[in-house]
């Protein structure tokens, strides 16, 4: 599976390393963009630049639109904004594809294709919500990194690992969410 991961200046870079982490070990093939604010927090939040590149099949910058995420053609199964700051939520809400992650918003909404958008953003501001309803009503999941506690978390890990997987869900992989939730 062909995966576009966008990662932009939003804090919560621990839950794109997990994710693409965990694409590698179910073997699929993730394509990396990430904004400068995005490089910008994920090395303020303890992560290299070469670990991101490293757990890529290809890393692009987000200012290059000249790369195979900005089109409909190249094959891609699922895109996801992890995280994803309100500026880019409010640009893919607004039609708007003025960089490579959010051109590739774009191409995942026209091909309806899985997109999900991380938000980390707190507290909402109204325009925050109206941009979430838009782009939901586009087509895309629109996820808040807002971890469950029903399930016993013993770390922070596990807080990270109930939101990746997730993410992975909502892009079609398949998971065992049983871990998390059986009923009573």
């Amino acid at each position: 599976m062909k995966v576009f991961v966008g990662i932009t200046g939003a804090s919560g870079a621990v839950y794109a390393v997990r994710l693409l982490e965990e694409l590698r070990g179910r073997g699929a093939e993730a394509h990396i963009a990430l904004t400068r604010w995005g490089r910008h927090v994920l090395e303020a939040e303890g992560f290299s630049l070469d670990r991101i590149k490293a757990l890529s099949a290809e890393f692009y910058e987000a200012d290059d639109m000249a790369k195979a995420p900005a089109s409909g053609s190249s094959g891609f199964s699922a895109f996801g904004i992890v995280p994803c700051s309100a500026s880019t939520l409010g640009k893919i809400a607004s039609g708007i594809g003025d960089n490579l992650i959010t051109r590739a918003a774009q191409v995942a909404l026209k091909e309806r294709k899985p997109l999900v958008l991380l938000i980390r953003e707190t507290p909402l501001s109204p325009t925050i919500i109206e941009a979430m309803l838009k782009a939901s009503l586009s087509g895309a999941t629109v996820m808040p990194a807002s971890p469950a506690f029903y399930h016993g978390p013993k770390s922070v890990d596990d807080l990270i690992g109930f939101i990746v997987t997730r993410i992975l869900s909502a892009m079609g992989f398949q998971v065992d969410l049983s871990d998390f939730w059986e009923g009573e």
